[in-house]
């Protein structure tokens, strides 16, 4: 009996008891805060955060494998655009060409009419001149025929 009241002294010296009675209102406490359900909310909440990355890196990894395709498009689809402009280019140049042979053909066309006037006028002028100075000395060689145009003028001033 002398060892059990040894150890029933040595318990009650000893801080077993504030330890036993401080587990026991660490339970009472984590009974009354509901400490598990707490630890089961931030587990929900961290496996949910982690679901919605997974979610987001595989719409991240699909927005990638699209991007990807996109690209290896990219290439062929600026071929057919060089090759298009290169078409269109060639249509717009041999366009320009006839338009602009046409252009000149005219531009040459008006200056010969110029050129024809010029000298038909030149001529005109000449004739003009060389009749007048004909005239005046078959009028002065022969003074009658001077009388006869006065009287078909008047003749002809007379018909108007």
């Amino acid at each position: 009996m002398q060892s059990i009241l040894s150890v029933l002294k040595y318990i009650l010296e000893s801080n077993i008891i504030n330890f036993g009675i401080m587990v026991w209102l660490l339970y009472v406490v984590c009974k009354k805060l509901d400490i598990a359900s707490m630890l089961h909310k931030s587990v929900d909440v961290v496996e949910d955060y982690i679901e919605k990355s997974k979610r987001e890196k595989e719409h991240s990894l699909n927005l990638v494998d699209e991007s990807k395709k996109l690209m290896s498009k990219l290439p062929s689809e600026i071929s057919e655009i060089e090759k298009f402009t290169k078409q269109k280019t060639d249509i717009f140049k041999e366009q320009l060409d006839v338009n602009t042979n046409k252009y000149i053909e005219k531009i040459i066309q008006i200056e010969q009419k110029k050129t024809s006037n010029a000298i038909t006028e030149y001529s005109f002028r000449k004739s003009l001149e060389r009749a007048k100075i004909d005239i005046v000395k078959m009028l002065n060689e022969k003074p009658e025929l001077h009388d006869k145009f006065i009287d078909d003028s008047l003749k002809e001033l007379e018909k108007v």
